[in-house]
């Protein structure tokens, strides 16, 4: 594939009518090497990828660019296409790899205040799509937005698919977000990456990890942050489910989740469910204004503000003011709800609830699983006039015998 690598300056001008069929690299460029895009609408358009065979099917689709490698540049660049993967279907029980991205499927070079408007759809397995862009690897992204409605597979995200690379990101994401596996409002998947300032206010539905804002990214730091769109995690048969109104599975700080959160599923392996992040190994200075309702066949943990703190540093100065409704259907599994997290791994401190709390199972004002070791759960405050399940506390249930309950205030019943 012939690689661009001049300027090409549209000087606010717009491009449409492009139709770009049966290509492994597919945009308006396939390939930008060094090359610069900026400046630029491309609009009532159709560029349609196709996966080719090599040791594994691939295909690159993307708006601008299908990929653009390391020292690229593309800059205020606006998409309006409607953008359709791949037309081909990989033969049965082969490996595909997907990436699409309403500006760049695959993206090793600076992103920088692009917008994506179109719908991006695909349904096979092993996918990385994105409103702006499929998989960042090493990218500079700074100043993205999303509002097109997105359906994927594996990697799904309002702006970005898959991340992996140590920059930080300024995005913004209004659209609606629909897709399976891992999903987001920003970011799908991510290592070794902080974002930064984003807002999703349209719909984000996944399988696997969901998040208003990321998917999941790992212990990296996403902050300043704020969902606004429902998020909705339908669980996979025998898979865990992580979801969370920010992220799915990610360290939190300083954001918001203002979209109520739907979960559902049969044969699910585990859910967990946060107002803020499904799973955390960090919260803080977070709020959650959703509310969740969560029916499911497997065990499941929910929390205002996190299902679960696996390790590190905890939750702190963070909050629910949003009502939670869990139930699980199994006979045999049990739903865990806590008004800050549903399952404690680590430190907790400067925590508070305010919302209603319904569980077939176990509720507690802060959190119902204490893990047997030792933790701290200080400075904290319960004030909600419901908090009705068979097994109720004002604080905590399951608590350990190693587990440190300091300055707690209960206003409510």
């Amino acid at each position: 594939e012939a690689a661009f690598d001049g300027v090409f300056d549209g000087n606010g001008h717009s491009i449409s009518g492009i139709n770009v069929s049966n290509k492994m690299y597919a945009g308006l460029f396939g390939v930008i090497d060094v090359g610069t895009v900026k400046n630029l609408v491309v609009e009532n358009s159709k560029i349609n990828g196709y996966y080719v065979e090599g040791y594994y099917y691939y295909s690159f689709v993307g708006g601008v660019a299908g990929y653009a490698k390391s020292g690229s540049s593309i800059q205020n660049v606006t998409n309006r296409a409607s953008i359709i993967a791949a037309t081909n279907k990989p033969s049965y029980g082969s490996t595909s790899y997907l990436y699409m991205g309403g500006v760049v499927g695959y993206a090793q070079g600076e992103i920088i205040s692009c917008v994506n408007e179109s719908d991006l759809s695909q349904s096979y397995s092993s996918q990385y799509i994105g409103g702006i862009v499929g998989y960042a690897s090493n990218a500079k992204l700074n100043s993205l937005k999303n509002t097109g409605v997105i359906t994927g597979v594996d990697y799904t995200g309002g702006v970005v698919g898959y991340a992996y690379y140590g920059n930080g990101a300024n995005l913004n994401n209004d659209g609606k977000i629909v897709g399976k596996y891992r999903t987001g409002g920003i970011l799908g998947y991510g290592d070794d990456i902080q974002i930064s300032n984003a807002v999703n206010s349209g719909e984000v539905e996944g399988k696997r990890f969901v998040g208003g804002i990321c998917g999941q990214c790992d212990d990296k730091t996403l902050r300043l942050s704020i969902n606004k769109g429902l998020v909705k995690g339908v669980g996979l048969y025998e898979d865990s489910l992580r979801v969370g109104g920010v992220c799915g599975f990610c360290s939190v700080d300083s954001s918001q989740n203002q979209g109520n959160i739907e979960v559902e599923g049969t044969y699910v392996r585990n859910a967990y469910v946060g107002g803020i992040s499904g799973i955390s190994s960090q919260i803080r200075l977070s709020l959650n204004y959703g509310d969740i309702a969560a029916t499911i066949d497997s065990t499941l943990y929910v929390g205002g503000v996190s299902g679960f703190v696996n390790r590190n540093y905890g939750v702190s100065y963070s909050g629910n003011f949003g009502k939670i409704n869990a139930t699980t259907t199994s006979k045999t599994k049990e739903a865990h709800v806590g008004g800050v997290v549903g399952k404690v791994g680590n430190y907790v401190s400067n925590v508070f609830n305010q919302g209603k709390l319904y569980s077939s199972h176990y509720a507690a004002g802060i959190a119902t699983v204490l893990p047997q070791n030792a933790i701290t759960i200080k400075n904290f405050y319960v004030a909600t006039d419901t908090i009705d399940a068979p097994n109720a506390a004002a604080f905590v249930n399951y608590n350990s015998t190693t587990a440190t309950l300091q300055n707690g205030y209960f206003d409510g019943s």
